[in-house]
């Protein structure tokens, strides 16, 4: 099993259907009666699930997307997206256009075809939730490691009065994924990121320490009205 596994599992970002019958024999050999989670880095999803069904191998596809809580995380996000071995920090633009277009286009495309879709706050905030969304009895001792990552990775509650790049991206995240389903195109959502951006850009410089003021300044900036039905 272990041989199977090997860096074109793991990180080939267009699985074949040789590397899949390969995995499925080693796994078959252990006679579990299990399905393989088979969480991939391959963009080419919808093959590997039209090779799952044809063949018959035992996989269930999970793939996970940033999802509309993933505000509480910036922190986290912060840290594995840029330091000395992924990508320099730019400014706050920049990192909030790597944002948005995770929201628009690569969470759709995640979400499109997987038999099991995990929001980062489905595994930070309570892990029994992909355990249950994965059919497995649950870890206890999967939350007190959770717990201890967020502790070792600097992760804090979102505080808006607080004036730096996490709380300022918690804020933008906390907006736009709660008012996101207001705007039908990829053109209107974009315009409302911009918004939003610029409402949080201009909060403390209008003194604004409670969401709802700056949902509200982002409406005047918009000219939309911000309401779920």
């Amino acid at each position: 099993m272990f041989s199977a596994y090997n860096p074109d599992v793991r990180n080939n970002e267009n699985i074949k259907l040789e590397t899949l019958q390969n995995l499925c024999n080693e796994w078959q050999k252990l006679q579990t009666g299990k399905h393989i989670a088979f969480f991939t880095h391959a963009t080419n999803t919808a093959d590997i699930m039209k090779w799952r069904d044809e063949h018959n191998l035992p996989i269930t596809v999970v793939t996970t997307i940033m999802g509309n809580n993933c505000y509480k995380y910036m922190d986290l996000f912060l840290k594995r997206e840029y330091n000395d071995e992924m990508n320099e920090f730019i400014n706050l633009f920049e990192a909030w256009k790597h944002l948005y277009n995770q929201f628009l286009a690569q969470d759709a495309m995640w979400s499109e075809h997987a038999d099991v879709v995990l929001a980062m706050d489905d595994w930070l905030d309570n892990p029994s939730v992909v355990y249950h969304a994965l059919n497995i009895f649950p870890n206890n001792n999967v939350q007190p490691w959770v717990d201890e990552y967020k502790v070792d990775n600097q992760y804090h509650e979102w505080d808006i009065k607080v004036n730096d790049v996490t709380n300022k991206l918690k804020t933008m995240c906390y907006i736009y994924g709660k008012y996101e389903s207001l705007f039908h195109s990829n053109q209107s959502r974009k315009l409302f990121a911009l918004s939003v951006l610029e409402s949080v850009r201009k909060q403390h410089k209008h003194g604004l320490t409670d969401i709802q003021q700056v949902v509200n300044l982002t409406e005047n900036i918009i000219r939309k009205s911000l309401t779920l039905a």
